[in-house]
């Protein structure tokens, strides 16, 4: 079993076939794989420099300049002005807010995964919706979103950033606990971990990800944790730099990793299988020696880290950022209202000219209506003095370098739901598509690259799960499923599709009025079509219209789950049915258990006779009186009065005033009487005389 993950590093040994080399001795392959890391951090020199700036500037800290020698941002001293000694340094900061829209309008949609059946069998197109469950659970238990915002934020910064795919052995459910070894055994558990461009390289070489054929992983450990983790007969020896200027230490502390001074670098090389060496290896560096060697250890052929960019470079694996441009702009806005700040200071007290002995100074007073006596024998009388207006393209600028910045990060009046009253739906629509379409690559790339991560958790799932292992996934706000899976049950469906629209950017403000638009032009008419459009739970709006269909959903979800829902007297059996049925013709009904299908079945017919043994006993109550029958009842059966609820009374309220119909259809705006179609009750529309 590999070594305890430790939170730092977040990289364990990979479970290999023979056992890893655990001696910590330098050689050939030690030297290999530093010089490879070397030619492949030079290649994203410039990125990692940019990455350092830009993260700076979204975390505020914008009066910085990059130390070439020590590699790293550090600050302006505080006397130091570029308007000179102790002048005004302001700090707008456009960027970090911006980034954030931009960030959460990709993030707006959780990841939606799905699994194509590869056959039309039930066996194959079970493992398949069993395949999409457990991606689901997954993605929920071990919170892919925060991964996912994790990657954005790194390409943003850094223009490129990555997802590796491990497998830890200690994690799942544990088994048992080896007291000799200090190890826990245990089922075992795909997990994910986002890297910035400073925590990997690939093959300088490859044009695409894909391409490469190794990757290494470089994480700055303290030295303790990574002798503890390796399980190391010797102490690391610091070779991280360790003299960080204070921004450095700042940001560090910001993004939550160790500030301490004693670290060393670990590389982990992942080198996939390929012609020239057919079975791949792995191996685990430090300090210029192996402390970890095996086979490559994945049920995949592709690397499993898995770039992502900001914005592509024709030809190369890495990518750029919109943040590089906006950096620059940024910097000549803070100027700009810096020399604004600093003008302000001289020309904006109104000061008084008056001739000398005009009046004593003693006499000035802050006292509202104060009367200012001055002496009026000759000169002129004292006056206020216009202070002079600032040049005009000094005022302006900075607002057109604010325009400009925005603009750089696509961001606009629509991503803040600003510029518009009551546009229509298809306008805003319209200006959306500005905002979207630069984002619309790096849309792709996300989608695509999601895809090929969820394939290859499921294909560990599928190699390393061999125990039943249960899942839990939250189908509403108040109902969850629990799924109980092996790897062999996915029956070998692995391949997996993320849908575009998980991953693209979408302005709120221009899809929900796109959709009042819709509504109001009576296009679409369902309010449950119209909350899914818009992103309100669709649940509130079932049980708010009406709740018989909700209570029949949620029905339908715990009896497919195997637990069986007996029909209470005061529910509409009519709608039951109709629900249930519409539920028995989608695949969920169709690729059930046999046990599952069964309860579905019982409990229809059991709604069926509930139904019949009201009827009649509505119809004998008739038959002794019909007012009897039509009187309210405990369980609501057909044909007895309904009292109006909360809701039912504002409605009529509200048509009341509108001068509309009441609920009796009386034109009144009363509160009648809700009268079955035909007559009184099913007896009289019958034809079963009174009394």
């Amino acid at each position: 079993m590999p070594a305890t993950t430790y939170p730092e590093s977040g990289v364990a040994p990979p479970e290999a076939e023979d056992p890893p080399q655990r001696s910590g001795s330098a050689s050939a392959k030690a030297a290999t794989v530093r010089r490879q890391w070397d030619e492949g951090s030079q290649v994203l020199v410039e990125a990692r420099k940019n990455y350092w700036l830009n993260l700076s500037f979204y975390l505020g800290k914008q009066w910085v300049w990059w130390d070439d020698v020590r590699r790293q941002v550090d600050g302006y001293p505080d006397t130091w002005s570029p308007l000179g000694p102790e002048k005004e340094c302001l700090t707008i900061n456009r960027i970090g807010p911006n980034l954030e829209i931009v960030i959460g309008r990709m993030l707006k949609a959780e990841l939606a995964f799905q699994v194509p059946p590869t056959d039309s069998s039930d066996a194959v197109i079970r493992g398949a919706r069993t395949a999409e469950k457990v991606l689901e659970a997954s993605q929920r238990e071990q919170d892919w979103e925060m991964v996912r915002y994790d990657g954005l934020a790194a390409a943003f910064h850094g223009g490129t950033s990555a997802v590796m795919v491990e497998w830890d052995g200690t994690r799942g459910t544990e088994l048992q606990f080896d007291q000799a070894t200090d190890q826990v055994v245990s089922t075992g558990d795909a997990y994910l971990r986002a890297l910035n461009c400073q925590e990997f390289v690939l093959e300088p070489t490859a044009r695409h990800g894909q391409e490469a054929r190794w990757a290494i992983v470089g994480l700055a450990m303290p030295c303790d944790a990574a002798k503890e983790q390796y399980r190391l007969d010797w102490t690391p020896r610091p070779d991280v730099s360790a003299v960080r200027s204070p921004v450095h230490i700042a940001m560090l502390s910001n993004l939550g990793r160790s500030v301490d001074r004693d670290q060393c670098l670990v590389l982990t090389r992942y080198e996939r299988p390929h012609p020239g060496n057919r079975k791949g290896s792995y191996c685990i560096v430090i300090n210029d020696k192996v402390v970890h060697e095996g086979p490559w250890p994945f049920p995949f052929k592709n690397l499993n880290v898995h770039p992502m960019r900001q914005r592509r470079i024709d030809g190369k694996w890495f990518g750029t950022t919109f943040l590089n441009d906006a950096v620059r702009v940024q910097v000549a806005y803070n100027f700009a209202r810096s020399v604004i700040a600093e003008h302000l200071k001289l020309v904006s007290n109104t000061r008084i000219v008056a001739p000398m002995a005009s009046f004593r100074e003693e006499d000035l007073t802050d006292r509202v209506g104060d009367v200012l006596w001055y002496n009026g024998d000759g000169g002129a009388a004292p006056a206020y003095m216009v202070p002079p207006n600032l040049a005009r393209f000094i005022s302006q600028e900075p607002e057109s370098l604010r325009a400009e910045l925005d603009e750089i990060m696509h961001i606009h009046d629509i991503s803040r739901g600003q510029g518009f009253d009551r546009a229509s739906g298809q306008a805003l629509a319209l200006l959306s598509e500005k905002d979207e379409s630069p984002l619309g690559i790096m849309s792709h790339e996300q989608s695509a690259v999601w895809g090929r991560i969820a394939t290859q958790v499921l294909k560990l799932y599928e190699a390393k799960g061999g125990e039943t292992r249960t899942s839990s996934i939250r189908l509403t706000r108040s109902l969850s499923e629990s799924v109980r899976w092996s790897g062999k049950m996915l029956q070998g469906q692995t391949s997996v599709v993320v849908p575009l629209d998980s991953v693209m950017a979408k302005p709120a403000a221009a899809r929900e009025a796109f959709w009042r638009d819709l509504w109001d032009r009576k296009i679409v008419t369902d309010p449950r079509q119209y909350a899914r459009g818009v992103g309100l739970p669709p649940e509130n709006f079932e049980e708010l219209l009406d709740a018989d269909e909700a209570k029949a959903h949620n029905e339908n979800f715990r009896m497919m789950q195997g637990f069986t829902e007996i029909p209470e007297p005061f529910d509409d059996d009519a709608k039951h049915i109709a629900e249930h049925n519409r539920f028995r013709k989608s695949d969920h009904y169709r690729f059930a258990s046999e046990e599952g299908r069964a309860i579905i079945d019982d409990h229809i017919r059991f709604h069926e006779n509930q139904m019949h043994e009201q009827m009649a006993k509505q119809v004998n109550r008739a038959q002794v009186n019909p007012a009897l029958a039509a009187m309210p009842q405990a369980d609501a059966p057909p044909g007895a009065m309904q009292m109006p609820t909360s809701q039912d009374r504002q409605m009529e309220a509200a048509m009341a005033g509108m001068g509309g119909m009441g609920m009796d259809g009386s034109g009144q705006g009363g509160a009648g009487m809700a009268l079955p179609p035909g007559g009184t009750t099913p007896a009289l529309a019958a034809g079963v005389p009174e009394g």
